[in-house]
């Protein structure tokens, strides 16, 4: 398609006038290259300029139900809603969002010392994971809940990554230009290796667990360890620690192939892994009773009221589905 063709495609996007094939067709070209990205960009700033209204107040916790809702179900109807969706973000930047298989690939411009930066963010819902090539070859997947940032700059000034959430990272080596990773705890730097880094907000600290190469783990207050395959640090900012433990690396990292594995895991764990690889809300009543109890089994393609009938092999107990929200009640030990 020629760039006339392309702009046309994008305005009647934008404007809610193309059928499902044709925004499918608009996500590959996007997705081709990161020229395509910023065309669309640009093209999608100067018409958010000109229809959103910044001084409405929007509800943030509907509003991200709806933003949930369009980026996993990729309809006409829902490009409309997009426009009121991206008020949430407007105190930040200027956003625009991209929609790439259920995640949503955010570019942000913002002003830092006069000079525009182009910031990438994908985010990646609860009960959804992505995979994505970053520009110097290194790959990325990224677990659910989970927000991962980088400029413009990277690959080439910098090697430089945000994360809150959960990713497992195939570094391309460069010996010039270090990965870092940095999180709520700590900074992650390597040249050129394997690892997974978990660094949820409600998580009370950074796990970084290495499958292959060498990775270093830094406080902000400088305190650093270096860790070697099969070696797990947990960096806790508050508190200034950092801990090395042995760990099952590939059970750790199983998540980005789709398997989900507990080994001798407390309940509490399972529970707020479960939420997040099943997109939902989970209460569990009477939990003070399980405080010692943990759980053996794996996950893969098993729906949620599936696992937890086979959960009840384990433990008895009672559950109710009412969409997103999810209630288990424990019967007896």
């Amino acid at each position: 398609m020629d760039l006339q063709t392309i702009e046309k495609r994008i305005i009647d996007y934008l404007e809610g006038d193309l059928s499902l094939k044709e925004q499918y067709e608009l996500v590959d070209w996007v997705k081709e290259n990161e020229g395509n990205a910023r065309y669309y960009v640009e093209i999608k700033d100067v018409w958010e300029s000109s229809y959103l209204d910044a001084n409405e107040v929007a509800d943030t916790r509907q509003e991200w139900l709806k933003f949930k809702s369009h980026i996993q179900n990729v309809s006409v109807n829902s490009a409309l809603k997009l426009k009121k969706v991206l008020r949430i973000w407007q105190a930040v930047a200027a956003v625009v969002v991209v929609l790439l298989a259920g995640v949503s690939f955010l570019m942000l411009y913002q002003q830092n010392a006069g000079t525009e930066v182009l910031l990438v963010k994908t985010v990646v819902p609860s009960g959804e994971k992505s995979r994505l090539e970053l520009p110097d070859g290194t790959i990325v997947w990224i677990n659910s809940a989970s927000v991962l940032t980088y400029n413009t700059d990277y690959g080439r000034v910098n090697r430089n990554i945000s994360l809150e959430g959960e990713a497992y990272f195939e570094v391309a080596s460069n010996a010039d230009l270090p990965f870092l990773v940095h999180t709520k705890d700590c900074e992650v730097k390597v040249l050129g290796t394997k690892f997974n880094v978990m660094a949820y907000a409600s998580s009370p600290h950074t796990e970084t667990s290495l499958l292959e190469g060498r990775v270093d783990v830094s406080l902000l207050n400088g305190k650093k360890v270096g860790i070697l395959p099969g070696q797990v640090a947990l960096a806790n900012g508050y508190r200034n620690s950092l801990q090395i433990i042995e760990g099952n690396i590939n059970n750790i990292i199983c998540w980005k192939d789709n398997v989900l594995k507990f080994d001798n895991t407390p309940l509490t764990e399972v529970i707020e892994k479960l939420d997040k690889w099943y997109g939902v809300a989970i209460e569990l009543n009477n939990s003070e009773l399980l405080a010692q109890k943990r759980f053996t089994f794996t996950v893969k393609s098993e729906s949620l009221s599936e696992l937890l009938n086979i959960m009840k092999l384990v433990q008895p107990l009672e559950y109710h589905i009412d969409g997103e929200r999810v209630s288990i009640t424990i019967l007896n030990l």
